[in-house]
């Protein structure tokens, strides 16, 4: 019996100490856990505190380099803008300082104030960005249209001016008799028998005249819509191809003006460019047609590109950038065209 009791103590003592060793075993365990749970969150959060900093690092060094680009976009474009003016100013000197025919060369010289008109406001426009009050890039945008329209028609008042002499009456002397209609490819094929081909001279001018006039009209009239509707809660004002947007029916309206006044001034030119080839008006004319052409389908096609999600054109500000930086370097083009 005794060495039952004996052999039942030495169990017992033994159950305890193996419970202590495995209470001091589990807690040491727990600790060392506890330990390593407390590097492993204490490292993710070190961790995590990098890839913020490396995050603004980078959102920072991008922030830089945009910046650095705009500046020199806006260095380059104002060093084009400058060359354009300048060259511009110096055909404006020449016929200031021999000014001989007044009636002609006022129409010249409000052409040729084009290249400085359309370069400034695009250059000031590209500049400001979205820094400036809301109203300054829309103001600019209506200034050029509004004088792109202005030149339309100085270009064929000055035409007539060169064959007439400021007289509509020796303008229509100097056309021969009877010429092509202008428009007579639009009409349909049931009228077309009924109509002459052949117009009068007076006729042929007339219709000319309204071609380019409707564009001096209806483009103001439209870019003040354009500028007015912005002001509204309306949807962003790329989405041109939507038919359920305000600026698809303006752009399809101005599309068509835009097709008719250019048709009329050709055919008036290719009527009478014998007599006009010694005021040699074809660099102006492209100059005005390169201009207005040019920039609208320009500007259509950067608005495809930010509707399709072109990664280069991110948004309808670097849209517009763009279209401003480019007619800053096409201003200078047209400032060499006239030369």
């Amino acid at each position: 019996n005794r060495t039952l009791e004996t052999s039942h103590h030495e169990m017992e003592a033994y159950k305890t100490s193996f419970r202590e060793y495995s209470d001091n075993l589990k807690a040491n365990l727990d600790a060392g856990f506890n330990e390593q749970k407390a590097e492993l969150k204490k490292f993710r959060s070190e961790v995590n505190t990098v890839e913020a900093g490396l995050d603004e690092y980078i959102t920072h060094t991008n922030a830089q380099f945009k910046v650095e680009q705009s500046i020199i976009a806006d260095w380059i474009a104002g060093t084009f803008t400058i060359l354009g003016f300048l060259i511009s100013m110096r055909h404006v000197y020449g016929h200031t300082s021999n000014f001989n025919k007044p009636a002609i060369q006022r129409k010249i010289l409000a052409i040729l104030w084009m290249v400085p008109i359309y370069g400034v406001t695009s250059w000031i426009s590209l500049v400001v960005g979205d820094h400036g009050p809301k109203d300054v890039k829309p103001g600019l945008a209506l200034v050029r249209d509004f004088y792109e329209a202005y030149c339309v028609y100085m270009f064929m008042a000055l035409m007539v001016s060169i064959l007439g002499e400021g007289d509509v009456q020796k303008c229509i002397k100097a056309l021969p008799r009877e010429l092509d209609r202008p428009f007579v490819c639009c009409l349909p094929t049931c009228i077309l028998p009924r109509c002459r081909v052949r117009a009068s001279a007076s006729t042929f001018l007339w219709q000319c005249q309204v071609a380019a006039i409707q564009f001096v009209i209806l483009k103001p009239v439209l870019s003040l819509t354009m500028f007015t509707l912005g002001h509204f809660d309306l949807p962003e004002p790329h989405v041109w191809y939507s038919y359920r947007h305000y600026q698809f029916y303006i752009t399809v309206a101005l599309n068509l003006s835009v097709a008719t006044a250019f048709y009329g001034l050709i055919c008036f030119y290719h009527a009478t460019h014998k007599q006009l080839a010694m005021y040699r008006p074809w660099p102006k004319f492209l100059c005005i047609k390169g201009v207005v052409f040019v920039t609208f389908w320009q500007s259509m096609a950067l608005n495809l590109l930010l509707s399709i999600g072109y990664q280069n054109v991110a948004n309808a500000a670097v849209a517009e950038a763009i279209q401003n930086f480019l007619i800053c370097v096409e201003m200078f083009i047209a400032a060499m065209m006239h030369t």
